[in-house]
């Protein structure tokens, strides 16, 4: 039995990916993304495909299918397996790019985007008011405060994330030199 055969390995797989479901990725990219969570954690490390294959019993196409989703969303990255020695090509291991930061991250500015657009349709819905529908514009402008509210709260909660970010690596950094 490996480390990633235990069941608080698996059982965290579990809970990560019921934790990830708001990203709306497909199912195969929901686990895959959900072990490399794990495992960048767990190991510090990375998977290769016939890993991820065996681990989440996906076949190798539909691995490769949400890789490819995973990539594009900037999620995951990839590199040569350097340990590898002998002929022919050198397998790629995938891991995640800023771990569990990255995907909160991700969440603020998918719900930034949203509520953006919420603020431009209730402007839209503002202006085709008439004038005698003060109840209405009322409630549309109370709702704009609130949405605005809470988007100045989420940039710099952001900024905050980015910033507490940005000192672990610098810290890790300095780390490394000593």
């Amino acid at each position: 039995m490996t480390d990633r055969d235990s069941h608080t390995y698996l059982k965290l797989v579990k809970i990560s990916k019921r934790h990830i479901q708001w990203i709306g990725l497909s199912e195969a990219a929901h686990d895959i993304l959900a072990f490399l969570l794990v495992e960048s954690y767990w190991t510090g490390g990375s998977l290769s495909p016939e890993e991820l294959s065996s681990l989440a019993g996906y076949s190798r196409g539909s691995i490769s299918v949400a890789i490819s989703q995973l990539r594009s969303l900037g999620f995951i990255e990839s590199r040569i397996d350097t340990g590898q020695s002998g002929r022919g090509r050198r397998p790629t291991l995938y891991a995640t790019t800023e771990g569990l930061s990255g995907l909160i991250l991700f969440g603020i500015r998918r719900l930034t985007l949203e509520l953006e657009g919420f603020l431009g349709e209730l402007e839209a819905m503002k202006v085709s008011l008439g004038d005698n529908e003060t109840k209405a514009r009322s409630a549309l402008d109370t709702l704009e405060s609130e949405v605005n509210m809470n988007l100045t709260q989420l940039r710099i909660d952001a900024r905050k994330m980015l910033s507490s970010k940005a000192t672990r690596v610098l810290q890790a950094e300095t780390d490394k030199k000593k």
